[in-house]
Protein backbone atom coordinates (compact mmCIF):
# COMPACT_ATOMS: atom_id res chain seq x y z
CA UNK A 1 0.00 0.00 0.00
CA UNK A 2 1.41 3.20 -0.92
CA UNK A 3 2.30 5.51 1.79
CA UNK A 4 0.94 9.35 0.73
CA UNK A 5 3.89 12.33 1.31
CA UNK A 6 4.22 15.26 1.37
CA UNK A 7 7.26 17.50 0.65
CA UNK A 8 7.41 20.90 2.49
CA UNK A 9 10.65 22.79 0.84
CA UNK A 10 11.33 26.13 -0.31
CA UNK A 11 13.55 25.06 -3.07
CA UNK A 12 11.90 23.95 -6.35
CA UNK A 13 15.49 21.46 -7.24
CA UNK A 14 15.06 20.17 -3.61
CA UNK A 15 11.66 19.42 -4.10
CA UNK A 16 11.96 17.77 -7.52
CA UNK A 17 15.05 15.62 -6.21
CA UNK A 18 12.92 14.21 -2.94
CA UNK A 19 9.77 13.55 -5.60
CA UNK A 20 12.06 11.44 -7.96
CA UNK A 21 13.73 9.73 -4.99
CA UNK A 22 10.83 8.76 -3.20
CA UNK A 23 8.23 7.97 -6.64
CA UNK A 24 10.61 5.55 -8.22
CA UNK A 25 9.38 3.13 -5.45
CA UNK A 26 5.98 1.97 -5.61
CA UNK A 27 5.42 2.24 -1.84
CA UNK A 28 5.42 6.08 -1.82
CA UNK A 29 3.46 8.91 -3.63
CA UNK A 30 3.87 12.64 -3.49
CA UNK A 31 0.32 14.42 -2.98
CA UNK A 32 1.11 17.74 -2.21
CA UNK A 33 3.90 19.81 -1.90
CA UNK A 34 4.57 23.42 -0.22
CA UNK A 35 7.10 26.29 0.38
CA UNK A 36 6.15 28.03 3.43
CA UNK A 37 4.22 27.14 6.66
CA UNK A 38 0.97 28.18 5.69
CA UNK A 39 0.80 26.71 2.21
CA UNK A 40 2.28 23.19 4.31
CA UNK A 41 -0.38 23.52 6.87
CA UNK A 42 -3.12 23.80 4.07
CA UNK A 43 -1.65 20.91 2.06
CA UNK A 44 -1.24 18.86 4.95
CA UNK A 45 -5.44 19.37 5.76
CA UNK A 46 -6.07 18.84 2.52
CA UNK A 47 -3.87 15.77 1.79
CA UNK A 48 -4.25 13.30 4.89
CA UNK A 49 -0.25 12.19 4.00
CA UNK A 50 1.40 9.65 6.11
CA UNK A 51 4.70 11.38 5.94
CA UNK A 52 5.81 15.34 5.88
CA UNK A 53 9.45 16.24 5.26
CA UNK A 54 9.98 19.19 6.35
CA UNK A 55 12.95 21.96 6.14
CA UNK A 56 14.85 23.77 8.60
CA UNK A 57 14.44 26.89 6.97
CA UNK A 58 11.22 28.15 5.67
CA UNK A 59 11.26 31.70 5.59
CA UNK A 60 12.65 32.12 8.94
CA UNK A 61 15.99 30.76 10.06
CA UNK A 62 13.89 28.28 12.53
CA UNK A 63 10.45 28.36 10.78
CA UNK A 64 10.05 24.49 9.70
CA UNK A 65 10.45 23.74 13.43
CA UNK A 66 7.45 25.61 14.65
CA UNK A 67 5.69 24.23 11.66
CA UNK A 68 6.84 20.43 13.23
CA UNK A 69 5.62 21.80 16.72
CA UNK A 70 2.43 22.56 14.96
CA UNK A 71 1.51 19.51 12.46
CA UNK A 72 2.22 17.26 16.05
CA UNK A 73 -0.49 19.30 17.91
CA UNK A 74 -2.57 18.98 15.10
CA UNK A 75 -1.73 15.14 13.72
CA UNK A 76 -0.47 13.36 16.71
CA UNK A 77 0.39 10.53 14.93
CA UNK A 78 1.65 12.11 11.38
CA UNK A 79 5.08 10.89 10.66
CA UNK A 80 7.45 14.00 10.02
CA UNK A 81 10.68 14.02 9.03
CA UNK A 82 12.87 16.95 8.70
CA UNK A 83 15.22 17.57 5.82
CA UNK A 84 17.81 20.06 6.01
CA UNK A 85 20.95 21.58 4.89
CA UNK A 86 21.82 22.43 8.63
CA UNK A 87 24.03 20.49 10.90
CA UNK A 88 22.50 17.65 12.70
CA UNK A 89 24.58 18.35 15.61
CA UNK A 90 23.17 21.86 15.80
CA UNK A 91 19.51 21.05 14.68
CA UNK A 92 18.68 17.50 15.16
CA UNK A 93 17.93 17.36 18.68
CA UNK A 94 15.43 20.36 18.39
CA UNK A 95 13.67 18.88 15.64
CA UNK A 96 13.00 15.78 17.46
CA UNK A 97 11.82 17.96 20.90
CA UNK A 98 9.79 19.92 18.49
CA UNK A 99 8.01 16.84 17.52
CA UNK A 100 10.18 15.37 14.35
CA UNK A 101 10.66 11.58 13.96
CA UNK A 102 13.92 12.00 12.47
CA UNK A 103 16.30 14.27 10.98
CA UNK A 104 18.68 14.12 8.34
CA UNK A 105 21.10 16.12 5.92
CA UNK A 106 19.69 16.56 2.44
CA UNK A 107 23.74 15.75 1.45
CA UNK A 108 23.26 12.46 3.15
CA UNK A 109 23.87 9.25 0.94
CA UNK A 110 20.38 8.62 -0.96
CA UNK A 111 20.28 5.06 0.81
CA UNK A 112 20.21 6.85 4.33
CA UNK A 113 17.65 9.40 3.13
CA UNK A 114 15.57 6.62 1.96
CA UNK A 115 16.31 4.33 5.36
CA UNK A 116 15.24 7.90 7.34
CA UNK A 117 11.88 7.65 5.44
CA UNK A 118 11.46 3.94 5.88
CA UNK A 119 12.50 4.13 9.45
CA UNK A 120 10.33 7.34 10.38
CA UNK A 121 6.96 5.92 8.83
CA UNK A 122 7.30 2.71 10.83
CA UNK A 123 7.19 4.80 13.91
CA UNK A 124 10.62 4.71 15.08
CA UNK A 125 12.99 7.67 15.56
CA UNK A 126 15.92 8.44 12.55
CA UNK A 127 18.83 10.51 13.42
CA UNK A 128 22.44 9.75 14.43
CA UNK A 129 23.13 8.12 17.49
CA UNK A 130 24.85 11.13 19.15
CA UNK A 131 21.42 13.34 18.97
CA UNK A 132 19.48 9.93 20.31
CA UNK A 133 21.52 9.69 23.23
CA UNK A 134 21.60 13.35 24.16
CA UNK A 135 18.14 13.26 23.91
CA UNK A 136 17.90 10.17 25.85
CA UNK A 137 20.02 11.59 28.76
CA UNK A 138 18.91 15.20 28.43
CA UNK A 139 21.68 17.88 28.56
CA UNK A 140 25.00 17.05 29.87
CA UNK A 141 26.49 17.51 33.10
CA UNK A 142 24.10 19.98 33.93
CA UNK A 143 20.20 21.33 35.07
CA UNK A 144 20.43 24.34 33.97
CA UNK A 145 17.98 26.03 31.42
CA UNK A 146 19.19 25.42 28.12
CA UNK A 147 18.05 26.86 24.51
CA UNK A 148 16.46 23.35 24.25
CA UNK A 149 14.35 23.94 26.69
CA UNK A 150 12.65 27.56 25.49
CA UNK A 151 9.48 27.80 23.56
CA UNK A 152 10.13 27.33 19.61
CA UNK A 153 9.57 31.15 19.46
CA UNK A 154 12.23 32.02 21.90
CA UNK A 155 14.65 30.09 20.02
CA UNK A 156 13.97 31.74 16.72
CA UNK A 157 14.44 35.36 18.11
CA UNK A 158 17.78 33.58 20.22
CA UNK A 159 18.97 32.10 16.46
CA UNK A 160 18.40 35.76 15.03
CA UNK A 161 20.04 37.68 17.93
CA UNK A 162 23.13 35.13 17.40
CA UNK A 163 23.64 36.10 13.59
CA UNK A 164 23.94 39.89 14.25
CA UNK A 165 20.18 41.11 14.37
CA UNK A 166 19.00 43.90 16.77
CA UNK A 167 15.62 44.19 17.83
CA UNK A 168 14.25 46.22 15.47
CA UNK A 169 15.38 43.88 12.34
CA UNK A 170 14.18 40.88 14.25
CA UNK A 171 10.69 42.72 14.80
CA UNK A 172 10.71 43.32 11.12
CA UNK A 173 12.06 39.39 10.09
CA UNK A 174 9.10 38.20 12.70
CA UNK A 175 6.45 40.34 11.60
CA UNK A 176 6.04 41.42 15.35
CA UNK A 177 5.88 44.42 17.15
CA UNK A 178 8.94 46.17 18.72
CA UNK A 179 7.98 45.56 22.01
CA UNK A 180 7.10 42.29 21.91
CA UNK A 181 10.59 41.14 20.26
CA UNK A 182 12.06 42.89 23.23
CA UNK A 183 9.80 41.61 25.80
CA UNK A 184 11.25 38.07 24.25
CA UNK A 185 14.34 39.31 25.00
CA UNK A 186 13.80 40.28 28.60
CA UNK A 187 12.22 36.16 28.81
CA UNK A 188 15.38 34.77 27.72
CA UNK A 189 17.49 37.13 29.85
CA UNK A 190 15.33 35.60 32.88
CA UNK A 191 15.50 31.59 31.56
CA UNK A 192 18.93 31.53 30.80
CA UNK A 193 20.09 33.61 33.77
CA UNK A 194 21.83 36.26 32.06
CA UNK A 195 21.90 39.81 33.56
CA UNK A 196 23.19 41.90 30.55
CA UNK A 197 22.05 42.43 26.64
CA UNK A 198 26.10 42.10 25.65
CA UNK A 199 26.33 38.48 27.53
CA UNK A 200 22.82 37.39 25.87
CA UNK A 201 24.46 38.49 22.31
CA UNK A 202 27.65 36.52 23.33
CA UNK A 203 25.56 33.06 24.28
CA UNK A 204 23.04 33.42 21.49
CA UNK A 205 26.49 33.86 18.64
CA UNK A 206 28.17 31.10 20.80
CA UNK A 207 25.02 28.93 20.41
CA UNK A 208 24.59 29.09 16.49
CA UNK A 209 27.88 28.92 16.19
CA UNK A 210 27.12 25.14 17.34
CA UNK A 211 29.91 26.15 19.99
CA UNK A 212 29.32 26.06 24.30
CA UNK A 213 27.47 28.96 25.16
CA UNK A 214 29.97 30.74 27.54
CA UNK A 215 31.52 33.70 27.42
CA UNK A 216 32.64 34.90 24.11
CA UNK A 217 33.61 38.12 22.45
CA UNK A 218 31.31 39.89 20.09
CA UNK A 219 29.86 43.28 18.87
CA UNK A 220 27.04 42.65 16.89
CA UNK A 221 24.35 45.17 17.55
CA UNK A 222 22.10 45.46 21.02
Amino acid sequence: MQKRVVLVEGHPITRAGLTHLLTRHASHAVVGEADSCPDALRVVRATAPDLVTVDVALGGPTAGLELVAELRRAYPDLAILVVSLFDEDLYGERALQAGAGGYVCKLAPVARILDAVHEVLAGRRAASRVVLERLATGPAGSSDVTPLHLSLRERTVLTLIGRGLGTRAIAERLALSVKTVETYRAQLKAKLAIDTAPELIRYAVRWVAGQPATAASASPEA
